[in-house]
């Protein structure tokens, strides 16, 4: 019987665009498909110790991206570490650095320190679609904080920057977090007009995950605003996109807007109360979470507690990182 060689290539076999080949697939699959870029990384990570710094800060980056989508905080908290330690000596690399700490920082609910993680990137970039980038992230981190007027001025400048400087990933991803804000408020049909923005600019991009969150927050909108014959056409798009996902969250949140067209439709709900209570109480993602709460609401749905992540501790990598942004004032004209 014929032996398979190993998949694991030695570092001293692999040529500089083997290398290539494996950065490039472990940065596409780090959002979509996070699993496999922390594979690809615990396969060849021992390979990439003679490489360039600027190598290995990608390399870094995309791990630490997957290890965040999938929720493997310890993981991603020695990534970022080890991203810090590189040096902060390009300023590029040193602002990505910190919006990715400030990500990892607002998943484990230390959204202070998240808002000002994002503020370093910001007063440390000079691209303008970055800087929308960064503003977008902040105006996430002061809804969570309930900071409403503060959103809406992080909106405001963002979008300042999109009328200069189009991007129309960015622009549904800005517009999306718009409609999020408006929801906060109880401007339901304010947030059907974003999400129909943001959903219809998405369209534009192949990436199912995107396009999958954008359907749902417009369809929940439009539930929400009793415009069922709208939502019912969204809803058959979602249902092929959740069964292509394996993140059993979305699966909940379809649940629920069903329940909401069901009782719309003067339906059958085709889960039953005590389903949908169980499905919620398993949902990681505080976000989606919030949604179901949006729908359990219209559902008049008591929603039990569920098990929130209690979220990791800073390192002291990433807390030194911080305090050196504040004793540089980085911060100073963020807020103009």
């Amino acid at each position: 019987m014929a032996v398979v060689p190993s998949l694991i290539v030695l570092a001293a076999t692999l040529t500089s665009m083997q290398l290539n080949d494996v950065l490039v697939r472990a940065e596409s699959h780090a959002r979509e498909r996070p699993q496999q870029t922390l594979a690809l990384y615990q396969q060849y990570n021992d390979s990439f110790g003679s490489v360039p710094t600027s190598v290995r800060f990608r390399w870094y980056f995309a791990a630490a991206q997957a290890a965040i989508f999938s929720n493997n905080f310890s993981q991603a908290r020695d990534l970022i570490d080890s991203l810090l330690a590189l040096g902060d000596s390009k300023t590029q690399q040193l602002s990505r650095s910190y919006n990715l700490l400030g990500i990892w920082l607002k998943k484990n609910q230390l959204l202070t320190d998240a808002e000002h993680a994002y503020q370093c990137a910001f007063t440390t970039e000079s691209r303008p679609i970055y800087r929308a980038i960064y503003l977008n992230n902040m105006l996430i981190v002061a809804r969570h904080r309930q900071s409403y007027q503060l959103a809406q001025s992080y909106y405001d400048r963002a979008a300042a920057i999109l009328q200069a400087h189009p991007n129309d990933a960015l622009s549904a991803s800005l517009a999306n977090n718009m409609g999020m804000l408006k929801l906060s408020l109880g401007d339901i049909k304010g947030a059907v007009g974003d999400f129909r923005k943001a959903t219809f600019l998405k369209e534009q991009h192949n990436l199912a995950l995107s396009q999958l969150n954008a359907a749902m927050n417009l369809t929940l909108a439009l539930l929400l605003n009793e415009q069922s014959e709208r939502g019912a056409r969204l809803l058959a798009d979602i249902d092929a996109l959740v069964a292509q996902s394996a993140d059993p969250d979305r699966h909940t949140l379809a649940a629920y807007l069903h329940a909401m067209l069901d009782k719309q439709q003067h339906q059958p709900v085709r889960h039953t109360e005590q389903q949908l209570r169980v499905r919620y109480t398993h949902i990681k993602d505080d976000s989606l979470a919030q949604l179901v709460r949006y729908s359990a609401d219209y559902l008049n749905l008591s929603l039990p507690a569920r098990t929130v992540h209690q979220g990791e501790s800073a390192s002291a990598s990433m807390q030194a990182a911080l305090a050196r942004c504040q004793s540089a004032n980085l911060n100073e004209h963020v807020h103009r």
